[in-house]
């Protein structure tokens, strides 16, 4: 059974990564993604969506509201801190936010397309500058789940992204279409996994 499950388990398409980084990084790349702990960051990111508005320039977290509807403290406040971080990386990119503010632009779209068992998650420009700013502000994968509305498909793209880093969002943002993530499930455990990351 093991040797099976081998053979048809799914995997991120690292290849446009390799002039990036060296096998044993994608290596741990790809084994961080299957971590139990980032499965688990996934499932906060899922509690903490609610309370995060992504519209407009910067991450909106009503914190307030999550500890009174009885998120922990801890991870609430945590959370708090790396968008707290974030908007301060963004507000040091303002010149550039600014200018898609007023145009009223974000390049690509934010949706899903799938179902239960495969799907690609379209994230545009904008959220996708966030979500490097979350990254860059030392914020987890659940931070970066709450900036998606799709809800549980997208935990593996959060995931994802959260292992492969910042680098993954802007190389694939550079032209600022946004990206897309195609997911898959894997049929022994359940889990959804990314499969590829490009740009819209």
């Amino acid at each position: 059974m093991k040797d099976n499950q081998k053979s048809n388990d799914t995997s991120l398409d690292l290849s446009q990564l390799e002039s990036f980084f060296s096998k044993t990084e994608i290596d741990k790349m790809k084994k961080d993604l299957k971590s139990d702990e980032l499965q688990k960051e996934a499932k906060k990111g899922i509690a903490l969506q609610p309370y995060v508005d992504v519209n407009g320039t910067f991450i909106k977290f009503d914190y307030k509201k999550a500890l009174k509807d009885g998120l922990s403290r801890t991870f609430v406040m945590e959370t708090k801190e790396a968008y707290d971080k974030a908007n301060a990386f963004l507000a040091k990119s303002q010149p550039e936010i600014s200018v898609m503010a007023k145009k009223k632009k974000c390049g690509g779209t934010n949706r899903y397309v799938g179902n239960r068992v495969q799907g690609t998650v379209y994230i545009d420009s904008c959220t996708a500058n966030k979500m490097v700013a979350v990254i860059n502000g030392g914020g987890g994968a659940s931070g970066l789940l709450a900036l998606l509305p799709f809800g549980a498909p997208v935990a593996a793209v959060s995931v994802a992204i959260y292992a492969l880093g910042s680098s993954v969002i802007s190389y694939n943002n550079a032209e600022g279409k946004g990206v897309k993530v195609r997911v898959l499930r894997n049929p022994f455990n359940g889990d959804l996994y990314p499969y590829w990351i490009k740009p819209q």
